[in-house]
């Protein structure tokens, strides 16, 4: 960890910094190279961070975990943006004393928006150009400490990650059940309504402390009504425009956790032009080395214009134009443990656009490979020759002791398999986020099942299909 610094700019890249006892000065890079981010405080004067700790990119549908370690801290996360796209953020406090705070950055490092909280801070914007954009979290006061979860959710989406599978689409009649994990969570449905249709949407909790919050969005992104409650909420709402809406639930105070459930009426309850039923499903995980992408035919629509790619910091591809048949053929290599995106438009003879797809994801597989366990020792064949080749072609882990029993499964279904021990025929300990060292449960994962004494054998599987 680089120690965080604290300065004035002064303009053509020099930056001054005070370290107690020392003054000095340094050149940087540009604002929005390498994740580096400049603003302004309160007072008008030009702060700057140039070890900023950048924590990567972040996906809609994800929510990711962080740590403000000491005075001075903050993380930054990047995601690309369409231009006309509306995006959602929520950070909340996991422990600790700190204020969550969000800014949000355009992609030449101009503060859009900020945001604040006692346990919770949210940003609701539309976007006005495409390119990568920079979230910075940080505690309010710039002193308190502490961890923090925060989560982004895009219009037309993704609606899921491949860590967090609640959300997707629903369809009028329906209920569907999802789970806030931890502070700063919050997950999106979404739907295709018709100009002047009704629809009534209710979010109640199944078990947990969390107080149900459920917000209706727009095609464009443009929030239109919020409802919470202390065991339910409700919505009810005429639609004003034909497209793609989305639906976000979360806990109000954006800190506690639960099951629940949320269900969708439309009035009528008729299928509206849209794209449906993709192949690969939403989410899925494929062991194919190529991808058959197929849809249901939308009804007024004569061709297909067909957008692909990882879209993490890059804008999807158009790989296909005009098609006429509701599927296509993905013909290169799909590379194991990619998350890969896809996006359909439908237009009829006259170009006119009949309807513009949600944003799916699917993730190619992994072959598995083999490893050994030693006294909570773990020789990982990483480059897959069959052969230990030593660090850093091969990787070792530390993780359990002797007497555990070795496990792995892709335990957070992000494509990759993780290890984990069980002790006593009961305590299990998962490496959540698979960097191979336990980071106590606010990150990684602790349960008791079984009983010790009796011979129990921890086993270990996809049982519900989930893709984890």
């Amino acid at each position: 960890m680089y120690k965080k610094l604290k300065g004035v700019f002064f303009g053509k890249g020099v930056f001054l910094f005070l370290i107690p006892g020392f003054l000095g000065w340094a050149f940087f890079l540009p604002a929005n190279e390498k994740g580096l981010v400049q603003g302004k405080n309160e007072r008008g004067i030009f702060l700057y961070n140039p070890y900023l700790e950048d924590m990567g990119l972040i996906r809609s549908g994800e929510v990711r975990t962080g740590s403000i370690y000491s005075s001075g801290d903050a993380d930054s996360y990047h995601f690309y943006g369409n231009s006309g796209e509306g995006v959602y953020i929520l950070m909340g406090v996991i422990n600790g004393n700190l204020y969550p705070s969000i800014s949000l950055y355009d992609p030449n490092g101009i503060l859009l928006e900020s945001a604040w909280g006692y346990y919770s801070a949210t940003i609701d914007y539309q976007l006005q150009k495409s390119g990568l954009y920079t979230i910075i979290c940080r505690d309010y006061w710039g002193v308190y400490t502490g961890d923090y979860g925060v989560s982004l959710l895009k219009s037309h989406g993704p609606f899921v990650s491949p860590a967090e599978r609640d959300g997707g689409d629903v369809t009028s009649g329906t209920t569907r059940n999802g789970r806030i994990s931890l502070s700063g969570d919050a997950d999106s449905y979404y739907f295709y309504g018709n100009s002047g249709e009704g629809v009534y949407i209710l979010m109640g909790v199944i078990n947990g402390n969390l107080y149900p919050s459920i917000s209706l969005y727009d095609p464009d992104g443009i929030l239109l009504e919020s409802a919470w409650g202390y065991y339910s909420a409700t919505i009810d709402y005429q639609l004003q425009k034909s497209g793609l809406y989305t639906i976000i639930c979360r806990d109000y105070r954006g800190i506690y956790t639960g099951d629940y459930g949320v269900s969708f009426t439309k009035m009528p309850p008729n299928l509206p032009p849209g794209l449906y039923n993709p192949t690969p499903g939403n989410g899925a995980i494929t062991s194919s080395t190529y991808a058959l992408l197929d849809w249901s035919d939308t009804q007024g629509a004569t061709k297909y214009d067909l957008y692909f790619g990882t879209n993490v910091d890059t804008p999807l591809y158009k790989i296909a134009e005009n098609i006429t048949q509701s599927s296509y053929t993905i013909t290169s290599s799909l590379t194991p443990g990619t998350t890969y995106y896809w996006q359909v438009i439908a237009k009829d003879n006259s170009e006119n656009v009949i309807a513009t797809g949600p944003v799916w994801m699917f993730t190619a597989s992994y072959t598995c490979r083999i490893g050994a366990f030693l006294s909570g020792r773990w020789y990982i064949d990483l480059n897959g020759n069959g052969l230990w080749d030593g660090t850093p072609a091969d990787v070792i882990y530390n993780f359990g002791s002797s007497g555990y029993t070795p496990i792995s499964g892709d335990w957070n279904g992000d494509g990759t398999v993780e290890i984990g021990v069980v002790f006593d025929g009961k305590n299990w300990f998962l490496d959540y986020n698979g960097n191979g060292v336990w980071d106590g449960t606010t990150i990684d994962k602790s349960y008791v099942f079984g009983a010790s004494g009796v011979g129990f054998i921890p086993v270990t599987g996809d049982w519900d299909g989930d893709g984890k």
